[in-house]
């Protein structure tokens, strides 16, 4: 390289200065470390608790109605059941000369749903999920078939050893299976439900599913039934006879 054009006090570099690459000013946009302080520094505290309080109001919004949902789908669960334990009344009346099971006899020791197995209606190992409410608590993956523990849907406690033509006016009235339970402080489910005598401690009706109950008839339907619906069919026989209701 020349040097000898060079005047006196100049350097080779100011006739051929370093090139170097444009900095962010350069484009008229921020300095690198005004850049680097804004994106580091996104939400002051009072917009984070802003968003927090946001995404706490949804959540409250939601979640009632996510559990109405829920408890709606159980609900709907149990009237299928419900009307499936019917269905398989139906088949024993018909081909039993329109004999009644009874909630449980004495004699052979045999709740309802014993008779159905033994006449072999129902498989208790294979059928017992659809013989109970899911939207109560349950042992049932524990029970046996004896008397002693029968948390499965109530039988009526007034369906005696009877024929069908003993009820044949109250078919669409008259409950034959229901949302059960044992009593006041016992949660799970009963195998029979009463009407009571001045006894409020008889196991009866439960109105689980937004204070109703499911509840199967004689005629093969199945409906969930409020109190205002319950009462007038099943108040008035006698004037101190009535259902047992737990809410």
């Amino acid at each position: 390289m020349k040097t000898d054009n060079l005047q006196r006090g100049e350097s080779i570099f100011d006739r051929h200065p370093v090139r170097r690459s444009p900095s962010r000013e350069d484009e008229g946009g921020l300095p690198t470390a005004d850049l680097k302080l804004k994106i580091g520094n996104p939400f002051t505290l009072v917009e984070l608790l802003v968003v927090i309080a946001i995404i706490s109001l949804l959540a409250a919004m939601l979640l009632p109605a996510l559990k109405n949902a829920k408890d709606m789908a159980k609900s709907i669960s149990c009237l299928n059941n419900l009307k499936q334990v019917e269905t398989i009344e139906q088949m024993y009346v018909n081909d039993w000369n329109e004999w009644i099971v009874p909630y449980y006899n004495a004699n052979t020791k045999k709740a309802w749903y014993n008779v159905y197995e033994d006449a072999g209606y129902i498989s208790w190992a294979k059928d017992k999920s659809w013989l109970y409410c899911q939207a109560v608590p349950s042992t049932i993956g524990d029970l046996t078939k004896n008397y002693a523990n029968m948390a499965v849907y109530g039988r009526n406690y007034e369906f005696t050893l009877m024929k069908l033509t003993g009820i044949a006016s109250n078919k669409r009235t008259w409950p034959s299976f229901s949302d059960s339970v044992a009593g006041p402080s016992d949660p799970l489910q009963h195998y029979y439900f009463a009407f009571a005598y001045a006894t409020p401690t008889k196991p009866g009706v439960h109105l689980r599913h937004s204070k109703a109950a499911n509840q199967a008839f004689m005629d093969g339907s199945a409906r969930s039934m409020h109190v205002s619906d319950m009462w007038p069919l099943y108040v008035g026989a006698t004037s101190e006879l009535w259902i047992q209701f737990y809410y």
